[in-house]
């Protein structure tokens, strides 16, 4: 049996949540990480026991709030120059329920029909809410297309706990005219690599 779970989304093709692994324990989660691949190093975030492997030379960020945390890994320096055009986030939601009402993964659902129904977004592909047991995942990939400003092309896969009332959202986004590029040197790779520690 496996020790790291790995959280896979193949873009464009499948999601791949590979329920019957084992998760490492918080204590065994660095060591158990296999080798982040070349051009690649894993980024950790001990704060959520999340990993993922980053290309060498991107800029990492956390924020925190109100029982929300962000992590993002970007090809700009977002601390510095506050730009965020290529890169790949983090945003975890405490106590959801308690704070809408809602289970987590109803939430998600709630948040993939907000980005389906906003003004410019053009959906691509939104796959429905599927249970594995310990967690519920769906995506929606879109693309951000107003009339005037900047094209993005975005991909987000929601991982909802409701046992443990926590939301997971993994986001890879890039502009429009890079994303087949980004997307498969970048976004692919670090999707796939989502490896999680409970």
């Amino acid at each position: 049996m496996k020790k790291n779970c790995v959280l896979a989304m193949a873009f464009i093709f499948i999601i791949l949540v590979n329920s019957s692994c084992m998760t490492p324990s918080q204590s065994d989660f660095r060591k158990n990480l296999p080798e982040a691949g070349a051009g690649f190093h894993w980024e950790v975030f001990d704060e959520i026991n999340v990993a993922v492997p980053a290309p060498d030379n991107w800029y990492r960020a956390v924020s925190k709030g109100s029982g929300t945390f962000t992590g993002s890994i970007s090809l700009e320096n977002y601390e510095k120059d506050g730009l965020f055009k290529t890169g790949f986030s983090i945003q975890v939601i405490y106590n959801v329920k308690n704070r809408t009402g809602s289970p987590p993964s109803i939430v998600a659902v709630a948040m993939g029909e907000e980005i389906t129904n906003a003004p410019f977004n053009i959906v691509l592909r939104s796959d429905a809410l599927k249970d594995h047991g310990s967690s519920r995942t769906c995506l929606i990939q879109y693309r951000n297309a107003p009339t005037l400003g900047n094209k993005i092309t975005v991909h987000k896969f929601f991982v909802a706990i409701d046992k443990r009332d926590l939301l997971y959202i993994f986001t890879f986004e890039s502009p429009t005219v890079t994303w087949d590029d980004s997307l498969s040197k970048y976004g692919a790779p670090m999707m796939a690599g989502i490896t999680m520690a409970q």
